[in-house]
C-alpha cells in the first residue's frame, strides 16, 4: 500500500510540474516579458541609435552635453612627465673595442630617437637594436632596427612602436645574434 501511496504522489507532482524541456511556448513568452521589462525600464535601450554612455554615466554624459567641444583631449603620451622629460635627452652608445661600437642617440619626440655617428665593425653579424629596461636587458619589449653589414659613422632615426611610449623603457641595446645580453647600450633614463 506504501509503494503505491508513493507512486501516486510522485505522478502527481510529474503532473503538476510539467516537463519544462518539452514545451517552447514559455520560452517565448519569457523572452517577450523580458523585452517589455527591458522596454518600461528605459525607453532608450528599445530605440535604434541610443548613446551609451548616457545608460552607463550620466554623469558623465550631461558633462559631455554642456561641454561641447571644448572638453580638451588628454593623451598618456601627453600627460606623462616622465616621458616629456626624455624628449631632448642624448646618450652615447657604450664603446665596444671588440666590435667598433660607438654613437649619440638623441630623443626627438615621442615617436622618434635619432642615432648619429653610428659605428660598427661587423665582428658578430647582424646586430639588432632594441628598447629595453636597463634592469632587465635580456628582455627587448621591441627590437626596432636590424643592421647586417659593417657601418662608420651612419645616422638614422628609430620609431617607437605605438604599443610603446618613452617612459616604458630606458635603454637602446645591441644585441649580437648569438648572446642575449647586449654587447653595447645607450642610457635614456630621465636624470
Amino acid at each position: 500500500m506504501k509503494k503505491i501511496l508513493l507512486v501516486a504522489i510522485l505522478g502527481v507532482c510529474v503532473l503538476l510540474t510539467g516537463c519544462s524541456g518539452s514545451s517552447k511556448t514559455p520560452t517565448a513568452t519569457q523572452t517577450k516579458a523580458t523585452t517589455q521589462d527591458i522596454g518600461a525600464v528605459d525607453p532608450l535601450l528599445t530605440q535604434q541609435g541610443f548613446v551609451r554612455q548616457q545608460l552607463t554615466d550620466p554623469a558623465l554624459f550631461d558633462y559631455v552635453e554642456k561641454a561641447g567641444n571644448n572638453i580638451p583631449i588628454v593623451t598618456s603620451q601627453t600627460s606623462n612627465s616622465s616621458a616629456q622629460k626624455k624628449i631632448g635627452l642624448v646618450a652615447n652608445f657604450q664603446k665596444t673595442q671588440k666590435y667598433g661600437l660607438q654613437g649619440v642617440a638623441t630623443v626627438l619626440s615621442a615617436e622618434t630617437i635619432q642615432v648619429k655617428d653610428f659605428s660598427y665593425n661587423g665582428g658578430c653579424g647582424p646586430v639588432k637594436l632594441g628598447l629595453t629596461i636597463s634592469n632587465n636587458a635580456t628582455q627587448i619589449l621591441a627590437s626596432v632596427k636590424e643592421i647586417s653589414q659593417p657601418v662608420s659613422k651612419t645616422s638614422f632615426d628609430l620609431a617607437i612602436p605605438q604599443n610603446l611610449t618613452l617612459a616604458q623603457f630606458d635603454t637602446i641595446a645591441v644585441y649580437c645574434p648569438d648572446n642575449e645580453d647586449p654587447v653595447s647600450s645607450a642610457d635614456l633614463s630621465a636624470q
